[in-house]
């Protein structure tokens, strides 16, 4: 089974690679690698900032080639070979793309090799003009039986002035703004990073709590430093609704979805943060807030759309779907990740949607074979103990008080494989 898939996507902590497959087989685990956002802070993480110098030499002089092959262009008076320009038209314009596409991720290494065979080719064009110039006129590059260089444009008129003044003023502006989103994006995160790490492991957990606070704040675009920081909030919710200060893990439970929402409207399609909301509206539903019922059958059907080929995601929304009423729907996804089986993994998760939506539909023969299913697909899954759950419900409904001590002690059970 094959799964259609397309995502866009924007830069983020890391940032992500420019775009996933359209077709992609399904996957087991939610496991997406994770980039810099573009290629220069990429090799500056990896190579540091010699790596980073040497690259950005590396453009500045194909910058350079390219306008000095345009210009002799310009200026030769023979006219233009056709097969030169041909190649000019192919290549220019490819660089030039590449390098603003190096500016959205860090593409694969198939790619990045096309690329460097592209900038290759423009220094060996800029060399054949260097070649074709010296021989193009021998009477001009003869001087007293020496040769000489002859430097097209060196006598510049007034075009060529206006030309290169434009060049220069259009070197600055884009200088200008490399810089500025340099320093203003990529070194306010670095700088959010490193105030993160000297205190990520403090000793005092007070301390901790702020680094991660104050590093959310200087870059709240950093995806995996907003994430991790929900991740906490939601985590001690969950410790302070249990001892029964409900006040307060409403408050952390809040500002937790704020940090997701404000993040949410620089990247919608970004994985980690719509599970994050989904979460948090699933939260404030198991506590009783039926008015976010809605918006977590809303974002269920959201993760789906986008994400079809993860069944964990598709068979988490199947249970959401029947939490909140949605049986049909919660069958028509617990099926969808359940035909990936034959080349994934069981997904007991998705055979207990499946049962207790049926169930809830009256059609008790059927939920009973799915749940079983799903208590013998993986034993100490999460899916498995819910299924337990149910059916111990189903049997004391029915008045079978021996099924429903032996499935009321199986669901009891620790959670031991995650799905």
């Amino acid at each position: 089974m094959r799964l259609f898939s397309v995502q866009l996507c924007g830069g983020s902590s890391a940032g992500r690679a420019s775009a996933y497959p359209f077709v992609g087989e399904p996957q087991s685990n939610l496991g997406i690698v994770d980039h810099a956002h573009n290629y220069e802070l990429q090799l500056l993480m990896e190579q540091g900032f010699l790596g980073l110098i040497g690259f950005a030499a590396m453009g500045l002089l194909l910058g350079v080639a390219i306008i000095a092959v345009v210009r002799r262009m310009r200026t030769q008076k023979s006219g233009l070979n056709s097969a030169t320009t041909l190649l000019v038209l192919a290549l220019f314009p490819a660089v030039i793309g590449k390098s603003v596409e190096l500016q959205t991720g860090v593409a694969r290494i198939s790619d990045l090799a096309m690329n460097m065979a592209i900038f290759g080719a423009v220094v060996a064009l800029y060399e054949l003009f260097n070649r074709t110039n010296l021989t193009s006129d021998p009477a001009e590059n003869y001087d007293g039986g020496k040769r000489r260089a002859v430097l097209p444009g060196a006598n510049l008129s007034a075009s060529n002035q206006t030309l290169l003044g434009t060049s220069l003023l259009a070197a600055v502006i884009v200088s200008a703004v490399v810089l500025t989103t340099f320093i203003g994006w990529d070194l306010r995160r670095l700088s959010a990073s490193a105030s993160l790490a000297a205190n990520h492991d403090h000793p005092d957990l007070t301390t901790r709590a702020n680094a991660w606070t104050d590093a959310q704040a200087q870059a709240p675009e950093r995806e995996s430093i907003t994430y991790n920081l929900f991740e906490s909030h939601l985590k001690v919710a969950r410790e302070q609704y249990a001892l029964g200060n409900e006040e307060e893990a409403l408050r952390l439970l809040g500002i937790g979805r704020s940090m997701l929402l404000d993040y949410e409207k620089r990247d919608p399609f970004e994985l980690d943060t719509q599970i994050g909301l989904s979460k948090a509206v699933a939260q404030y539903a198991t506590w009783g807030h039926i008015e976010y019922t809605q918006e977590l059958a809303d974002r269920s059907i959201k993760i789906v759309e986008t994400y079809p080929a993860y069944p964990t995601l598709i068979g988490t929304a199947a249970t959401a779907m029947t939490s909140v009423g949605a049986h049909e729907l919660a069958i028509e996804y617990a099926d969808l990740a359940i035909a990936t089986e034959a080349t994934t993994r069981p997904w007991p998760k998705a055979w207990y949607a499946k049962g207790r939506a049926l169930y809830e539909l009256g059609r008790k023969a059927e939920a009973i074979e799915a749940l079983n299913t799903a208590t013998q697909k993986e034993q100490g899954a999460e899916g498995a103990l819910l299924a337990h759950q149910v059916l111990a419900q189903i049997y004391k409904a029915d008045g079978d008080m021996e099924k429903y001590e032996i499935h009321t002690i199986l669901g009891q059970g620790d959670i031991t494989v995650q799905e």
